[in-house]
């Protein structure tokens, strides 16, 4: 549901090195992973992620090209498949990963995207089933600020928590250059 974020990119959970890349246009990703070990010897994995970038254009004039969810396969070499569901809301992206020589099929919660505001996302079953995040879209003067944050504690995903980091950080960084770049940004 979109609100009123007030968000700023000062306010952003990054060093005063990135907030300083955020301002020059540079799209930031972090994403940290850790295993543990429940009381009945269960292995489990948490995921912590965050990335924000802030787009040369308006949001008026991005956000159509950016949440046009359907057409992520055609413009993102790492997506096989995408399509989105209106009635659900539901996005359907099968991602192949070189760096783990896999694909993920993904079907997640979401809203289209079509204002500034917050909006909650779900992953709800398959790959990393439980991950909640919410992605916020910011008019900041003539441009626009996106800032995505999700965590996810889970079973052990198979990947060890390396790979399972720069897995999610690169298809981030990649995809959302992509969708700036395209979008009239970059």
């Amino acid at each position: 549901m979109a609100f009123g974020t007030g968000l700023d990119i000062e306010s952003l959970p990054f060093p005063k090195n990135a907030l300083d890349k955020i301002k020059k246009h540079e799209i930031i990703t972090d994403s940290v992973v850790t295993d543990y070990e429940t009381n009945l010897k269960e292995k489990r994995q948490t995921m912590d992620f965050k990335s924000a970038g802030l787009h040369k254009k308006t949001c008026a004039e991005s956000i159509p090209r950016i949440f046009n969810y359907e057409s992520y396969q055609d413009k993102i070499e790492m997506i096989t498949h995408s399509s989105y569901d209106d009635t659900l809301g539901r996005v359907k992206i099968v991602l192949t990963a070189p760096i783990i020589k896999n694909s993920f099929a993904l079907n997640f919660k979401i809203p289209r995207i079509t204002q500034p505001g917050s909006y909650d996302f779900l992953f709800d079953r398959g790959f990393l089933s439980g991950l909640k995040g919410t992605i916020t879209v910011t008019p900041i003067n003539k441009h626009c600020l996106y800032f995505a944050k999700a965590s996810w504690d889970g079973p052990h995903s198979g990947y060890s928590n390396l790979i399972l980091s720069l897995f999610s950080k690169t298809a981030m960084s990649l995809s959302t250059n992509k969708l700036f770049r395209i979008s009239g940004s970059h």
